[in-house]
């Protein structure tokens, strides 16, 4: 057969040739193949952003919005209103999900207090805000007119003063906070993003292209047999021709 008979087995060949070393080098050797998606957004790092998104956040207690819940500042009312209050089983839940929000705390001395459903593997797809949503004091009351309270404003200006504030907010988290899961909220809220791992492709992952593959195969070999059956059938009619 001329060379033009044989394009399409040729080509057959060339194309399962082909083949065979992607998906070789796809899952033996050394080699791993890694799926990137693509970021077509900025990440929802501050509460101006988030704001601005259909996500919703939640905490165990409706204490967490009463300071703003009368606030007249925009983006502090819808912060407000995207607010849900849930138990833990469902936060715990909810905290593997990465279009969701839990509240924590940031102390006065950088330190972060959080809930026990907040854990260290849920923290792997999580960032930090920039900025805090509000900054509360915590109040002490007194009657009018209390004699003690200038005693008692120089206690607190003195604690201040003296870091004895931030010493005791630092000792209670090592004692009672996961010390792994603190570091990691630092670690993110000093602009730190966890980078996933590579990881090897599956049949789940190129199942589209693998599809493609198998229909081109097909076809390929569809095109071959008839290639085939016509070059055959072309060459008995000669046969037939030059016996007659």
């Amino acid at each position: 057969p001329t060379s033009l008979h044989t394009f399409a087995a040729r080509f057959f060949l060339a194309m399962i040739l082909c083949a065979t070393i992607t998906l070789e080098n796809t899952y033996s050797g050394q080699l791993k193949s890694i799926l990137t998606v693509p970021l077509f957004t900025e990440a929802v790092d501050t509460m101006e952003k988030w704001s601005k998104t259909d996500w919703t956040w939640s905490a165990p207690s409706i204490v967490w919005t009463q300071t703003i819940d009368s606030s007249h500042i925009e983006k502090e009312q819808i912060m407000s209103e995207k607010f849900v209050v849930h138990d833990y089983d469902f936060l715990y839940n909810a905290s593997f999900r990465p279009d969701y929000g839990l509240g924590i705390e940031r102390l006065m001395s950088g330190s972060f207090t959080f809930g026990d459903f907040i854990t260290a593997p849920a923290l792997e797809t999580k960032i930090i805000s920039k900025d805090d949503l509000y900054f509360d004091w915590t109040r002490a009351v007194s009657i009018r007119g209390w004699p003690l309270m200038p005693l008692f404003d120089e206690h607190i200006s003195a604690c201040i003063e003296t870091g004895l504030f931030v010493h005791w907010e630092r000792q209670n988290v090592a004692k009672y906070l996961d010390r792994q899961t603190q570091q990691i909220m630092l670690n993110l809220a000093s602009g730190h993003i966890n980078k996933s791992p590579p990881q090897k492709l599956t049949i789940e992952n190129i199942s589209g292209a693998t599809f493609a593959l198998i229909f081109g195969c097909l076809i390929a070999s569809f095109v071959f047999l008839l290639e085939l059956s016509i070059y055959n059938f072309n060459k008995f009619q000669d046969f037939r021709n030059k016996t007659k």
